[in-house]
């Protein structure tokens, strides 16, 4: 809403509105001349962005967004929701990683306090790191861990960087299936390869944050080791966890006749995905992510990876087949739902999803939100001896905050689970004589497997290659 043209002139919303992130867009409007602009820019980071406003000084102060990155992160999602369907051998990615520097990334908003924005989603205002972001840094990692015989200057020498990622994606077959290859018959054919696009089988997910802090950068002069043009940044601030989501998407059975290297056996999709996660795992934490990452932007922390997959063998098994279910002998006793199965179910005795499931999270959340903004309020008009204790209270609060989420979204996790795979059919869906009539349906199994730690990515890169189970 922050960045909408229709909250800018809606006197209502600009009355009652004390958020930061909004009251940076609307500072922006009394902005008639470059040297206002300035003055303005300045009082905002004073009164708003450092954490000690009184001397005007400090480290950058982290800033909330208004709403919790889950209600638009699609990442929670469980092994069989995100997977179900898919073709045999598909596999889904979920790193988690801790920011260590504050994220740049470039937003298109044309109305804005700074002339840097973050990027921001134009419903929700939270901030992220784009999808193709992240294709494009995973490509550059991967093409550092994997260069090939050749230089990368040397395939073209006139510096054409299309015709480069072209020459190098036709001789490395992992890098073509993962990535695709936009040709559009630009390209020389080469054997095995006709110059035409191709699809890549990776399909990654935005990392969504929930914090701002703004940055100041005064680029000194080599001769005088001093700054006169200070730029300012809004960044996604250091301190705060996201989730890649990486699916692997297995289109065909084997080997096309005008795709060499197309087969997908299970050793193919093992070979596909070990070599990309442990590029990323690689050159991520030495390089960053997003913009001026070599300036020391962007560095993370990995913290966990987890795998999922269709029909792996070696994967603790989540899902089982409906012809293991309809054996008695497979389940001699039916499993019992959670204590808390009712609370997430709707009036048809469903699982709540979208906007249902988000209602009822955010009430069950409402008096932690209320507590964490009375504390905040209290946090900015106190005195600078109480601040100390109050930002402690108020950083338990918010942690404590995301705990109970974590631990309610998990259950509708569980209870979904559940629904799906144990819940017991009415009598009459399965003695009708339709549904006899039918062929039995067999799911593929879904498995998972979890590493934790600095070298978790890496440990699930060499498990992958591998292929075996310690």
């Amino acid at each position: 809403m922050s960045t909408c043209f229709d909250a800018l002139a809606d006197e209502t919303w600009k009355q009652a509105s004390r958020h930061p992130v909004d009251l940076a867009q609307l500072a922006r409007r009394n902005a008639t001349t470059s040297d206002r602009l300035t003055q303005i820019r300045a009082g905002f980071l004073t009164s708003h962005a450092i954490e000690n406003p009184r001397d005007a000084k400090g480290r950058a102060l982290p800033l909330a967004c208004r709403r919790p990155k889950t209600a638009i992160d699609p990442t929670p999602r469980s092994a069989s929701e995100a997977l179900a369907g898919f073709p045999r051998y598909s596999a889904r990615l979920l790193l988690r990683f801790r920011l260590t520097s504050p994220l740049l990334t470039r937003d298109d908003d044309p109305f804005h306090l700074f002339d840097n924005p973050a990027r921001k989603d134009h419903i929700t205002g939270l901030p992220y790191l784009a999808a193709a972001s992240v294709k494009g840094l995973s490509a550059d990692a991967y093409q550092r861990a994997f260069p090939g015989a050749m230089p990368w200057i040397e395939r073209d020498p006139k510096g054409n960087n299309h015709d480069r990622v072209r020459h190098f994606r036709r001789e490395d077959d992992s890098a073509l299936r993962l990535f695709g290859l936009a040709d559009d018959g630009e390209g020389e054919p080469t054997e095995g390869h006709a110059g035409r696009s191709r699809s890549g089988r990776l399909r990654f997910s935005p990392a969504w944050f929930d914090k701002l802090e703004y940055l100041v950068l005064n680029p000194a002069d080599p001769k005088t080791a001093t700054g006169t043009l200070p730029i300012q940044f809004e960044a996604i601030a250091r301190d705060q966890e996201s989730i890649i989501e990486v699916v692997y998407f297995n289109p065909y059975p084997a080997a096309t006749p005008d795709e060499p290297g197309s087969a997908s056996d299970l050793d193919t999709v093992r070979a596909d995905l070990a070599r990309w996660l442990a590029a990323v795992a690689t050159w991520w934490p030495v390089l960053g992510l997003g913009a001026k990452r070599l300036a020391g932007y962007g560095t993370l922390e990995i913290t966990e990876a987890t795998l999922e997959a269709v029909d792996w063998p070696g994967l603790g098994t989540l899902q089982e087949t409906a012809t293991q279910k309809a054996d008695p002998a497979a389940h001699p006793e039916a499993p019992k739902s959670p204590a808390y199965y009712g609370d997430w179910l709707n009036e048809t005795g469903q699982p709540v999803e979208g906007a249902v499931l988000e209602d009822r999270v955010r009430v069950a959340l409402a008096k932690a939100d209320a507590e964490i903004i009375a504390l905040e309020q209290k946090w900015q008009a106190a005195t600078k001896k109480d601040r100390p204790k109050l930002k402690d209270k108020l950083e338990k609060a918010r942690k404590a905050r995301e705990g109970r989420e974590k631990e309610l979204r998990g259950q509708h996790r569980n209870v979904l689970d559940f629904w799906t795979n144990d819940q017991p059919k009415p009598a009459d869906e399965a003695t009708s004589p339709a549904a006899s009539a039918l062929p039995p349906i067999t799911l593929r199994p879904i498995g998972t497997r979890t590493e934790t730690g600095l070298e978790s990515w890496l440990k699930l890169a060499q498990w992958i290659a591998e292929g075996t189970q310690p």
